[in-house]
This record gives structure tokens, C-alpha cells and sequence, in this order.
């Protein structure tokens, strides 16, 4: 049985072999003093617990060695470490925090959450972003949560300047979609059309929210479709659209649209 000096704490208790030889892991920390030392007491006893030998002390220098790992100290702002010079509307980001730390990057003023990757144990991290970035340049903002989604550390602040002409023709993220066909329709069963941001989730209600007639996604370049299964009013109808993520949670303003049917 091995114990620290004094009794005060346990730390293992293993058999030896045939030899005599044994080998133990404690089961919790060595209680280290100001000398990096640790006091152990040591007995061997039988299968019924009788000692059969005196205590034997024996004293432990314990080596500390410094961290090599470059993660970021516990609670502090993460970092980007890629260019803030992009290439691409969706390019990959890379950076540094606390290790094992979540990183939460948003649109600057939150109304669009980019991702939350996990860091390493090196405190390295890294986002391939699945939105596009507005055209020109765009304001992040990054800060550390743990697992129970609560807030570990400040705000940082980072613009990303894009150097490619924008290709997509995407509403920037958080936009309130449109509908690009036409509001008169010969139909009450229409096909309505309309952009968006690139893969946003479109729901298209009854103005008033009685009716969900349906909730499109936008691909990549942001059109998206949909094909109503329920009647318009006969005249008239005015609808509210707002894009949400796959959350269920709204990103957009509403915006309404009135149709109006050309055909009894």
C-alpha cells in the first residue's frame, strides 16, 4: 500500500509478482510540496490486510516541466491566424485559443452564426465557412464558450476584405429574401421564385402566420423555389417571408409581398 507521508492521503495498492517486482499508478495527484518533493509511506500487507513489514518512507522529486504547447491561457479572446486578405466569399479560417476551447465566430452584431469549431489541444482551430461573405469586406466577431454554451472570455473583432470579384449572386447573410417572379399570377397553386442568401432556409407564411405554406432552401447562389400545395385566395394574398437557419431560429427581417391572381 502506498500512501502519503502520514496517512493523509491514499494513493494505491497493488499486488507484487512472483519476484517480488509491483508497479503502481497513483489513483489521484501526488501532493507536491514548495521543494517539488512528495512524502510517500509505504507497507506491505498480506491478502487480510496484516502488515507484514514496518512503513518505509520514501521522499520523491518531482520534475515540473514549462508547457510547450502554444494553445492561448484558459478564458482568453481567440484568435485568427489566417489571412485577413480572402480569396474566396467562403474561405477557410484558421486561429488559436485556449485548448480544447469552442469557438463561436459570428457576424459582427450576431445576427448570423458562422460556426463554432472546436480547438485542439494545441489551442489550433480552424472554419471552412458554409455562408458567403458580403462582397467587399465583412466584421467578425469571435469569443470562447465551453460545452454548457455559457460565454468563457471577451469579444475580439476581425474585418475580412475580400480580393475576388463576388461571383454568387446571393443576398449577403441575414438579407430578407425576395421574390423575383411575378406577384400576379394565373394560378392559386403558383410556382413562386425568389433570392436569398446562399443556402438560407426561406419560410413563406400567410401574412399573419395562420398558413405555413412552405419553407425552401436557397442553394449556393441563393435562388430558391417553391411550388405552392395550397390555394391562394381568390383575389388576392398577401404572404410574410423571413429566412431562418436550420435551427429553426429567425437571421432576417420579414418582408411581405402581395399576389394577386389574374385567373379565377
Amino acid at each position: 500500500m502506498i500512501a502519503h507521508s502520514g496517512g493523509s492521503v491514499y494513493y494505491a495498492s497493488v499486488g507484487a509478482d512472483s519476484n517480488g517486482y509491483w508497479e503502481a499508478t497513483p489513483t489521484t495527484d501526488l501532493v507536491v510540496d514548495a521543494n517539488n518533493w512528495v512524502d510517500l509511506a509505504l507497507i506491505a500487507n498480506d491478502a487480510g490486510g496484516n502488515a507484514l513489514s514496518p512503513w518505509v518512507g520514501v521522499q520523491l522529486t518531482v520534475l515540473l516541466k514549462t508547457s510547450t504547447g502554444s494553445a492561448l491561457p484558459p478564458g482568453s479572446t481567440p484568435q485568427i491566424t489566417s489571412a485577413t486578405t480572402v480569396d474566396s466569399l467562403r474561405p477557410l479560417l484558421t486561429g488559436k485559443a485556449a485548448a480544447n476551447a469552442i469557438v463561436y465566430v459570428y457576424l459582427s452584431g450576431g445576427s448570423v452564426l458562422f460556426g463554432k469549431p472546436k480547438a485542439d489541444s494545441n489551442g489550433d482551430w480552424q472554419l471552412q465557412l458554409s455562408q458567403d461573405l458580403y462582397p467587399e469586406s465583412t466584421s467578425l466577431a469571435i469569443a470562447e464558450f465551453d460545452a454548457n454554451d455559457t460565454q468563457v472570455s471577451g469579444w475580439s473583432g476581425v474585418t475580412l476584405t475580400v480580393s475576388k470579384t463576388q461571383t454568387s449572386t446571393a443576398l449577403p447573410p441575414g438579407s430578407t429574401p425576395q421574390i423575383t417572379s411575378s406577384t400576379t399570377v394565373d394560378s392559386l397553386r403558383p410556382l413562386l421564385t425568389g433570392k436569398a442568401a446562399a443556402n438560407a432556409i426561406v419560410y413563406v407564411y400567410l401574412s399573419g402566420g395562420s398558413v405555413l405554406f412552405g419553407k425552401p432552401k436557397a442553394h449556393s447562389n441563393g435562388d430558391w423555389q417553391l411550388q405552392l400545395s395550397q390555394d391562394l385566395y381568390p383575389e388576392s394574398t398577401s404572404l410574410a417571408i423571413a429566412e431562418f437557419d436550420a435551427n429553426d431560429t429567425q437571421v432576417s427581417g420579414w418582408s411581405g409581398v402581395t399576389l394577386t391572381v389574374s385567373k379565377t
